[in-house]
């Protein structure tokens, strides 16, 4: 057991490593563009993802109930367990990561959709066809709480994980079975995607551009996702081609109307359960209804 506990603190001194060397060579690449040193940059962090892999196999093959996602083994976010796990098939479902000086919690990953390695950040998913009362929390500590199905961080909280767990994406998922459609997207890997978790982790105010921002996953059958001029309410008019609506609550950002087609559908969960409980459809719209299993999930990677 000694000897675990000294490969597993070697393999988080190499994470650590890993993640400073990527954080470093993506700011030498906005500044200078690629030149030698993100070359030489490129190089070392390749001898230590390499190094790591070795390691991270090692203890897998030698140590079966410590591989990594279990209690023994915590990884420090599901990408991180997708990117490094010596397992060639993980499936969704329950795992263990560790944040920072924070406690050892278990998280839901999706390890499937996109490439998998998409934590889950929050949850609403509907038991019946009547909603319920929920309220966001500011600690990001709650994503463990996920089986209660009404699990929505604030956009502060958002910011802070993110200093813990330097994700790159956010992806919004939501269903419902009236209408029956889909909507899945995540955000790119890209100065437009950057700036839409800028705003939903509360750096900013500016309201992010839509369009080249996100793109489809292969579920995504929605109306909003293929109107993205027609996304937006800012400086007192809608279709802005922008995220979100101006003027809503900076908590509530990531339930609140983050992203909306005028008129044709929205993504919106009331706090109340006489509310509106929207996705991809208006509570206008002939034949708006809640049923058991509709759900609202956010997940980063």
């Amino acid at each position: 057991m000694h000897k675990v506990k000294m490969l597993s603190k070697k393999v988080h001194i190499l994470e650590k490593e890993v993640r400073i060397l990527n954080m470093t060579m993506w700011q030498h690449t906005k500044d200078n563009g690629e030149n030698q040193s993100v070359k030489l940059l490129k190089e070392t962090v390749l001898k230590n993802e390499l190094g790591l892999k070795k390691l991270t196999n090692f203890i897998n093959s030698r140590f079966p109930t410590n591989k990594l996602g279990s209690y023994q083994h915590p990884g420090r976010s599901c990408s991180d367990i997708k990117k490094w796990s010596n397992e060639t098939s993980l499936v969704d479902g329950e795992y263990w990561i560790s944040l920072g000086r924070s406690k050892t919690m278990k998280t839901f990953c999706d390890m499937k959709s996109n490439g998998g390695g998409w934590t889950l950040v929050s949850s609403i998913v509907l038991q019946n066809s009547h909603g319920f009362d929920w309220s966001v929390t500011k600690d990001y500590n709650k994503i463990s709480d996920f089986r209660g199905n009404k699990l929505v961080l604030s956009t502060q909280a958002l910011g802070a994980l993110r200093q813990q767990m330097p994700f790159k994406q956010l992806r919004f998922f939501c269903r419902k079975k009236i209408p029956g459609r889909t909507f899945d997207i995540a955000t790119e890997t890209n100065t437009l995607g950057e700036n839409v978790i800028k705003y939903f982790t509360a750096k900013t105010n500016t309201l992010p551009k839509s369009c080249g921002s996100y793109y489809r996953l292969s579920d995504d059958n929605s109306v909003m996702a293929k109107d993205c001029q027609n996304w937006g309410y800012e400086a007192g008019k809608y279709i802005r081609g922008k995220w979100h609506h101006a003027g809503m609550p900076v908590d509530d950002r990531l339930y609140n109307h983050p992203a909306f087609s005028y008129l044709k559908g929205l993504w919106f969960v009331s706090h109340s359960a006489r509310g509106r409980w929207e996705c991809d459809d208006f509570y206008r719209h002939k034949g708006y209804i809640r049923s058991a299993g509709d759900f609202w999930k956010i997940f980063v990677r």
